[in-house]
């Protein structure tokens, strides 16, 4: 059966990135930007730290999906996370961030089997407890699982290798519409703005850099030998 022509030209195109292999993300350095403030600042990727869940121990100070899988291999694998996020208030550090975060790491940390590890200065014994209840067992089980497949290098400690940085007095704390316009997209690559968090380059590019020289030096090979074969006649 034939399809409508005009349908055809309104249909539109399935965006595929590139396929990811587990060396382009060994030793990568992640940006998060903590939904939803944290979207207004460059990042890689999004994670979901609830202000509101962070003030309820009963339900665990962080949700199920608050961390991408993504960020969880790249740390996995020795990289490094910095999670962005923004608060109307005159503090260092969101709800979301002092406390969710702290309380994730202790759960990774306990899916590696490093116990006993202090994972930030303000950890509290009800972190402890939240990252060692029953709450998150089928999080623990899966990050199991992917330690399983992937190894594991260090435990996740804040300010060694998960990064917090957030905006105090944001004017778009509780503001979608703003939020919608002045957002920004993830990037492709590290867009961070200190001197240690530039782009890293993956194993992938030198090899992609030598290809083309290879490619350009077999044509003017082919050239020169052409030329060469008429002047020689």
């Amino acid at each position: 059966m034939e399809q409508d022509g005009d349908e055809e030209e309104h249909q539109t195109p399935c965006f595929q990135p590139p396929a990811l292999r587990v060396e382009d993300l060994r030793g990568r350095r992640l940006v998060l930007a903590n939904l939803s403030n944290g979207i207004m600042y460059p990042h890689d990727d999004v994670c979901y730290f609830a202000s509101q869940m962070a003030h309820h121990k009963p339900q665990g100070y962080f949700n199920a999906f608050a961390m991408p899988i993504r960020a969880v291999i790249v740390l996995l694998l020795g990289g490094e996370l910095k999670i962005v996020d923004a608060t109307r208030h005159d503090k260092p550090l969101s709800d979301a961030l002092k406390k969710g975060v702290p309380t994730w790491c202790l759960l990774f940390n306990r899916a590696i089997k490093a116990r006993g590890i202090q994972v930030c200065p303000w950890q509290t014994d009800d972190m402890a407890e939240v990252a060692n209840s029953r709450t998150h067992r089928p999080l623990l089980r899966l990050y199991r699982k992917l330690a399983e497949y992937y190894g594991h290098t260090q435990p996740a400690v804040c300010g060694t290798n998960v990064h917090l940085e957030c905006h105090a007095q944001c004017t778009f704390d509780d503001k979608p519409e703003e939020i919608a316009i002045g957002k920004q997209l993830p990037s492709r690559t590290s867009l961070a703005d200190s001197g240690e968090w530039h782009s890293v380059q993956t194993p992938n590019e030198p090899r992609l850099l030598w290809r083309v020289a290879v490619c350009i030096g077999s044509t003017l090979a082919i050239v020169w030998l052409s030329r060469w074969g008429k002047t020689t006649r």
